[in-house]
């Protein structure tokens, strides 16, 4: 079956990037601050703040986490005890060698070695896309975890849009053949596909109720954010005269005012499953960063537990 094949493809495409890296273009990307893609990498992660504040003595779990144990790391700084898995662990060898994480397996997310709820908490930033069998991902991340599940992923902006979107991609997708809106806007197309062989899946939130309504899992929280690349500013030191670095910060801005007029849909969706309640001081730290929990229906032909 192809999801053999994606996951080789991606392997080996991990393999080739690294070998292609230098040593001080590497220190650079992922094992210091105050850099363009270690600016993106905590920008991202600090989603899980509210988490963190609420839940002090959680266990965590990274998946896909092949930029050398970088969420990992983040969660580490903050005094939590992590596993960091991805597809290949070449890139988690050397930041535990670095000693950028403490521990790692190599792990395939449709398959995880973990026994059911060894973890409390799961996080998969801007990996599941990636997958060619995400929802078999999402299962087995509920299954190994206790409280919840985390998901960043790009939004699907071809679902459940509006007449004024509508209106807004189309014009877009035309201005997008010239090449300075291709690469201020970012190619929009309907289905896209990355030099790893893989096809990027986009989500939305009916289909995150509905994975979780078939679960009989009650408790959502989601939110909304707006992200951008640029290519060849990843090694970039940021600041008033970094190119790459000032380009993404005005494309986020320029998303984010889109979005925010209704214009368009964001960019990105943060989204957590609760297998359970979430405390009211969960809620409550989600709510203050601006999240929305929500709570599903119950399942009225569900046998109810007690």
């Amino acid at each position: 079956m192809y999801n053999y094949e994606s996951y080789k493809l991606h392997e080996e495409n991990i393999i080739k990037m690294i070998g292609e890296t230098d040593f001080d273009t590497l220190q650079r990307l992922y094992f210091e601050e105050g850099f363009t893609s270690s600016w993106l990498v905590n920008l991202l992660n600090k989603n899980l703040d509210p988490l963190l504040e609420s839940d002090p003595g959680a266990s965590w779990l990274t998946i896909g986490d092949g930029r050398y144990g970088s969420d990992a790391h983040y969660l580490i700084q903050k005094g939590f005890k992590v596993m960091a898995t991805d597809i290949s662990d070449i890139a988690l060898k050397i930041g535990f060698e670095r000693g950028f994480i403490n521990q790692y397996q190599k792990e395939n997310a449709e398959h995880l070695s973990f026994i059911d709820k060894e973890f409390d908490y799961c996080v998969c930033k801007e990996a599941l896309h990636h997958f060619p069998r995400p929802y078999e991902a999402i299962y087995e991340m509920l299954r190994v975890c206790r409280k919840g599940i985390v998901l960043m992923e790009p939004y699907d902006m071809y679902i459940f849009t509006t007449c004024r979107q509508i209106l807004f991609r189309l014009i877009v997708e035309k201005l997008c053949r010239f090449r300075f809106f291709k690469k201020f806007l970012g190619e929009i197309k309907r289905h896209t596909y990355e030099d790893a062989g893989n096809y990027v899946y986009k989500f939305s939130r009916r289909e995150i109720e509905k994975i979780a309504l078939g679960l009989n899992l009650h408790y959502l929280a989601f939110k909304d954010y707006n992200m951008s690349h640029e290519f060849g500013a990843a090694d970039e030191k940021i600041g008033p005269y970094a190119p790459g670095y000032q380009r993404i910060k005005r494309k986020i801005k320029v998303f984010e005012t889109l979005s925010k007029f209704k214009f368009s849909q964001p960019t990105n969706i943060c989204v957590i499953i609760f297998t359970g309640q979430p405390s009211k001081e969960t809620i409550e730290s989600l709510r203050k960063n601006l999240y929305e929990v929500i709570k599903l229906p119950e399942n009225p032909y569900a046998r109810q537990k007690k």
